[in-house]
């Protein structure tokens, strides 16, 4: 038993006329008949009652559609989606520190595969509870979750000093945090008061930075430090968009020029979706 009788066969039922199935088929009427009466020899019975020229569809057949049909279903739910049905869905990204590397993998990602959704977040992540809405988490070595998480490496974290281009700092090769007490900055700070981890470290060197200004905003505080000459910091994720703005040097944080890494996480023997398992295979090649 072929395939193709089975196909045929289905044609035949639907029609109850050969003509009208080899028609449609685009098949001969003799060779739809020869493969019919082949099938029904191979099963040992009658599908159709014949009278003259017409056939009717009988017990037996119907009940041999009705195999036929799950065997069609099964043949079609097991064959290979074509290209633009191969990865949908979406894939939800918290960006707790941000990467220019892992955006430009997003971006090449959904290049290929348009059809995918991204959302994309910021957050700092300080409900439990959002940790599970997320797919992927990038942030740095240190933080830590309430749930087992496994990580990939992505880079390198250390810090940059943002000066302005007309300072005597611009061609220093690297800045102390000494170098920097008496100058003006711009931070951030998150919903629940929370300063940006280079206040910290300016903090556990007994250095309380002048904050002029803070927001909530990293990219509110890129257009600020371009626009008005405050000094800042900004770890090695932020390096490729800083150096785009004329108006600015970065210089390397004495100390701190491999503070940690930024990793992206995803949780610990998660089934992962379709879509974010093989965004996770992209990343890693």
């Amino acid at each position: 038993m072929e395939l193709l009788q089975l196909q045929y066969f289905e044609m035949i039922a639907r029609y109850e006329n050969i003509s009208r199935a080899a028609e449609k088929l685009h098949v001969s009427q003799p060779s739809l008949s020869s493969s019919l009466l082949r099938l029904e020899r191979e099963l040992g019975y009658p599908l159709f009652d014949r009278n003259g020229r017409k056939i009717i569809l009988n017990d037996y057949g119907r009940y041999f559609l009705k195999n036929v049909h799950q065997i069609m279903d099964l043949i079609a739910a097991s064959r290979l989606p074509d290209n633009s049905e191969v990865l949908s869905g979406k894939i939800a990204v918290a960006f707790q520190n941000h990467n220019d590397a892992i955006l430009k993998k997003l971006r090449a990602f959904h290049n290929l595969n348009p059809q995918i959704h991204m959302y994309i977040y910021q957050s700092t992540l300080s409900e439990s509870f959002a940790i599970r809405s997320f797919d992927f988490i990038v942030s740095n070595s240190e933080r830590s979750f309430p749930y087992p998480m496994d990580s990939l490496v992505l880079s390198g974290r250390g810090w940059y000093v943002v000066v302005p281009a007309n300072s005597h700092f611009a061609q220093n090769g690297h800045i102390s945090l000494d170098e920097l007490r008496h100058k003006d900055f711009c931070f951030l700070q998150d919903s629940q008061g929370n300063m940006e981890a280079s206040y910290r470290i300016c903090l556990d060197n007994k250095f309380i930075p002048r904050s002029i200004i803070t927001t909530n905003s990293p990219y509110y505080k890129m257009e600020l430090i371009s626009r008005t000459g405050l000094f800042g910091f900004i770890p090695t994720g932020w390096h490729e968009s800083y150096q785009k703005l004329d108006n600015i040097k970065l210089i390397p944080l004495e100390g701190y020029e491999h503070y940690t890494d930024i990793r992206l996480f995803w949780k610990e023997n998660a089934l992962l979706s379709e879509a974010a398992a093989a965004f996770l295979e992209f990343v890693k090649e």
